[in-house]
């Protein structure tokens, strides 16, 4: 019997299916845009062009959302990947404080540096980088909601749009 895969290949995995997740839905919208603009038909319809105006637009919307939210993961990431690189440097210079070291030469300047105030700037760093990330994560968020709620809508909106002559033609026969 074979065991389980370890929790890192399972993170791996999960963050795989996102990925491709996310590509297919942004390829899928702007592949309905396409479609949607390509086998438009306007009349004297009113309420018909104007659903169908609607969802050509929140198309648009939920692409560009979408390309802007893709265009931050990367950053976030990177971002969060100097935080951890930060914060294993503070465990590193507390380990080395425990083994009785107060200094350590830092190899950029050839000078010597108290571990404290090293420490100190790498939690300033790992400070500002946090507020860095948790505006980033609000953009992307914001921008994920913004992508997957006008996808959506522009989903009804051409299928109300396409169905809106059938529909009325389909009441007016029950009704006669």
């Amino acid at each position: 019997m074979s065991s389980p895969p370890p929790k890192s290949t399972e993170r791996a995995i999960a963050q795989q299916s996102q990925e491709k997740f996310e590509f297919y839905l942004l390829s899928l919208v702007f592949t309905l845009l396409a479609l949607a603009v390509q086998s438009a038909t306007f009349g004297a319809i009113l309420p018909k062009n104007g659903l169908e105006l609607l969802a050509w637009l929140l198309f648009l919307i939920s692409g560009l959302s979408g390309l802007y939210r893709l265009e931050w993961i990367p950053v976030a990431r990177a971002s969060m990947a100097d935080k951890r690189s930060l914060e294993e440097e503070v465990f590193k210079m507390k380990e080395l404080q425990l083994q009785g070291q107060s200094e350590l030469l830092v190899l950029d300047t050839g000078k010597r540096q108290s571990i404290a105030e090293r420490m100190e700037n790498r939690k300033l760093g790992i400070d500002a980088l946090e507020q860095k990330i948790r505006r980033i994560e609000g953009r992307v968020q914001a921008a994920y909601e913004i992508h997957k709620y006008t996808f959506v809508i522009g989903l009804i909106s051409v299928a109300c749009a396409r169905g809106y002559e059938p529909a009325v033609a389909l009441i007016q026969y029950i009704h006669a």
